[in-house]
């Protein structure tokens, strides 16, 4: 496409616990969720950034919006690397559920401006459309675009990643030209590395594969912990793809097993993972961000392929 995609962070900050996501207790997570408002994640996101934290990987969520609106607000400039989510599942879900297809292609288009509108009809999304690989890239635009009126002025995005409810379903699906083209667009719009959330990752590496997408131009988000917690089929064979694929982008997530892992635990297991690249933590208080990212700035995996 002509034009050099920026290389992904090694430290990340994840916002899971800034709104209300907790893969081992729901109780937990609505806990953490009334004592957060939108001052309270700035000051996560702005103590994880000054301990070490390269970027911020977030869902597409109104909280979310809101705390990056109020740090676009601010005077003084904020460094930020941007790594969204997208689709909000649950949102898109509700819709498609509620209204089929059209009504989905339908709130697409209300969402965009009229620029937007017009590149999407142009594109072959229209109210009668159904066609989903148009739908879910006009979705991504529209979600981009209010990411833009809400993000710093400064930040960066380094990758757009697609929600692993997306990924394996079209997986299972077959669906593959759904993916092929959510990385078309994705490269040739806004020219950062498509990414892609799975929940198995050697099933995904097959498919990526079978489409020909090359994992070093691609992001991949999945589970990779000492526990084998959410990693699909097995810890053995996500651990044996790992080693398999060479250079590529991979994103580690649930590192700390929803909290039944400790810091030292989680790095120890993830620097023998040579061909990881980097890897996401959430916290949900500012002395949580302080403790976690200035532990993982000093004590970070030493990578032969992060450090090429």
């Amino acid at each position: 496409m002509g034009h050099k995609t920026p290389e992904i962070d090694k430290i990340l900050l994840g916002d899971n616990p800034l709104i209300g996501v907790d893969h081992l207790s729901q109780e937990r997570a609505r806990e953490r969720l009334e004592r957060l408002d939108n001052s309270k994640v700035v000051g996560v996101i702005d103590a994880a950034l000054a301990n070490g934290a390269q970027g911020f990987l977030f869902s597409t969520h109104p909280t979310i919006y809101a705390a990056l609106s109020k740090i676009r607000e601010r005077k003084t400039k904020t460094s930020l690397n941007l790594y969204p989510l997208l689709p909000y599942a649950q949102t898109y879900v509700r819709i498609a559920t509620e209204k089929g297809a059209l009504g989905l292609a339908q709130d697409v288009l209300s969402k965009l401006s009229w620029k937007g509108k017009t590149r999407a009809i142009a594109a072959g999304l229209t109210m009668a459309t159904a066609d989903p690989a148009a739908i879910l890239c006009a979705y991504v635009d529209a979600e981009l675009d209010l990411l833009s009126s809400n993000a710093p002025r400064n930040a960066e995005m380094k990758s757009v990643i697609l929600h692993e409810i997306i990924t394996d379903v079209a997986i299972s699906f077959h669906a593959r030209k759904l993916l092929e083209s959510y990385a078309d667009h994705i490269m040739a719009k806004y020219h950062v590395k498509p990414g892609f959330a799975t929940r198995n990752f050697p099933r995904f590496v097959s498919c990526a594969k079978e489409i020909g997408l090359e994992l070093n131009e691609i992001v991949v988000l999945t589970p990779f912990n000492r526990v084998g917690f959410q990693m699909n089929p097995s810890q053995e064979a996500c651990e044996e793809c790992l080693a398999e694929i060479g250079d590529s982008n991979v994103i580690a997530m649930s590192i700390l097993a929803a909290g039944y892992l400790k810091l030292e635990d989680a790095v120890q297991y993830m620097e023998r993972l040579e061909c990881i690249k980097s890897f996401v933590v959430g916290t949900s208080t500012e002395d949580h961000a302080r403790e976690t990212f200035t532990y993982l700035s000093r004590h970070q995996p030493k990578w032969p392929a992060a450090a090429a």
